[in-house]
């Protein structure tokens, strides 16, 4: 609170200060005008206020209104220097919209590149076993022959050869599984055996 006398202080510094130059004005206005009687009674009526000023009944008026005016904002900025700053940083990571794009644009390339390489592949698969059946045709042999018009007449009256073939390796992939089985299982009894004669 020493900040609010110490405004109070220069503020009344500064009004007797403008009023000791009004009043010297006052005299060289009354000095050169003291010729013209018309115009003393407002020169003793400003006399008058002056004198009033100083004694401080109209000074003080002034001045409680013009603090109080003042006071509410020092109040306010006084609150705001008190309080502690709080720091907080925000960090905002921005993508850019092209970096997206430019992502976007590698994975489709990439897609692409794959289907045309698969595609590829299945067209070299094409060709090979195209090759390999030509082949199987130019050997001679008339059971291979007959074995291969066989499989390709095959395919035309029973449509629905591709699901019996499927079902057939399947039937032979259990088999060999129940071998593979049947041949560990057995594996692990001779150990059990020898376990058994130790």
């Amino acid at each position: 609170m020493e900040s609010n006398s110490d405004i109070q202080t220069v503020l009344i510094e500064t009004v007797v200060k403008k009023l000791r130059e009004q009043n010297d004005l006052l005299v060289r206005i009354q000095e050169q005008t003291s010729k013209s009687d018309h115009l003393q009674p407002k020169l003793e009526a400003i006399r008058n206020e002056l004198h009033q000023i100083k004694k401080g009944d109209l000074f003080s008026q002034i001045l409680t209104q013009e603090i109080k005016a003042i006071k509410a904002p020092i109040n306010g900025v006084l609150r705001l220097l008190d309080a502690p700053i709080e720091h907080t940083n925000i960090h905002h990571h921005h993508f850019p919209k092209l970096l997206w794009i430019t992502i976007a644009l590698l994975l489709l390339c990439v897609c692409l590149i794959t289907s045309w390489n698969h595609c590829s592949n299945k067209l070299d698969n094409y060709k090979f076993n195209d090759s390999k059946y030509r082949f199987l045709q130019l050997q001679e042999g008339k059971s291979l022959q007959t074995k291969l018009k066989w499989v390709d007449s095959l395919y035309k009256v029973r449509p629905n050869m591709l699901d019996s073939v499927n079902n057939l390796e399947q039937d032979r992939n259990a088999k060999l599984e129940m071998i593979r089985q049947a041949i560990e299982m057995e594996n692990k009894a001779k150990e059990m055996r020898k376990d058994a004669e130790k």
